[in-house]
């Protein structure tokens, strides 16, 4: 029987570990602060009469903390999947998608029932 701190520890044991899953957890803590940092300045921009446009300087900081966040949550999502099953090709499917796309082709006689 498996303990809880022992299922913990194999849990822990499977997280990513290295340079890209430092880089990915730094990039996610980066994108925070400037998205933060651009959520403030907007604001501020907003008080002082600035237009509301698309592109202004402070909303396009904010949809650049934005982009790196969604690219660092892709490389904590991938990263663990392609060590898993060896390569980008099976983490970008997904292991159950990679399965029912690599099933053999069905030769011969419908199974009973199917027709």
């Amino acid at each position: 029987m498996e303990t809880r701190g022992a299922r913990g520890l194999a849990l822990r044991a499977r997280l990513p570990a290295g340079p890209l899953a430092l880089l990915g957890f730094s990039l996610a803590a980066v994108a925070f602060l400037v998205e933060m940092v651009g959520g403030v300045w907007d604001i501020l921009y907003h008080l002082d009469g600035g237009v509301e446009v698309f592109w202004t300087p402070p909303h396009l900081l904010l949809y650049g903390g934005i982009a790196v966040t969604f690219g660092a949550s892709a490389n904590g999502l991938l990263f663990p999947i392609a060590l898993a099953t060896g390569g980008l090709a099976g983490s970008l499917l997904g292991p159950v998608l990679a399965r029912r796309l690599a099933a053999p082709a069905v030769v011969g006689p419908a199974p009973a029932g199917i027709r």
